[in-house]
């Protein structure tokens, strides 16, 4: 009777482990590079599900009075710059301009053309992007760039 009860009981086990592995499907070992799910939560917000490759992007939510300065901000001395980006950077563009702020080109880079108030402040986020961007105008800002990568060529070159 003894070795019936223990029969049933391993039969049991087996139906329910059989159950389980149905529901759980396969399972990887936890570990670098097994990860589900890839989050970038600053300066936007980015989901990317590496099982299906889908990605979901999440824009910031910005009250409607704090995003209503007209054109007042822009002096007359406003600077236009028309730049080229990587496509990496499509995500910080629609996070700081908005979804309509560039054109994709063939080559999937990002046509970007923007109105600036001041020379600093658009200096300053061109250098944050290093060499995924390349600036077509305004020509000061080219000048500025190249001078800049002479001196950190000659500075890490040791000249």
């Amino acid at each position: 009777m003894q070795m019936l009860k223990a029969k049933l009981y391993m039969l049991k086990q087996e139906e329910n482990a059989d159950k389980l592995s149905d529901i759980r499907g396969d399972v990887k070992e936890i570990g670098w590079g097994n990860q589900i799910r890839s989050y970038v939560m600053q300066p936007y917000k980015l989901v990317k599900d590496l099982r299906t490759e889908e990605e979901t992007f999440c824009e910031r939510e910005i009250p409607e009075e704090e995003l209503s300065f007209g054109d007042a901000y822009l002096a007359e001395g406003s600077i236009h710059l028309k730049a080229i980006f990587a496509e990496s950077e499509k995500y910080r563009l629609i996070e700081e301009y908005g979804i309509g702020s560039y054109s994709e080109l063939e080559d999937k880079r990002l046509l970007f053309e923007q109105d600036f108030a001041g020379y600093g402040n658009l200096r300053e986020w061109i250098f944050s992007f290093g060499d995924r961007v390349f600036v077509l105008e305004p020509e000061e800002l080219r000048a500025d760039l190249l001078r800049q990568a002479e001196v950190m060529a000659k500075k890490y070159r040791g000249t």
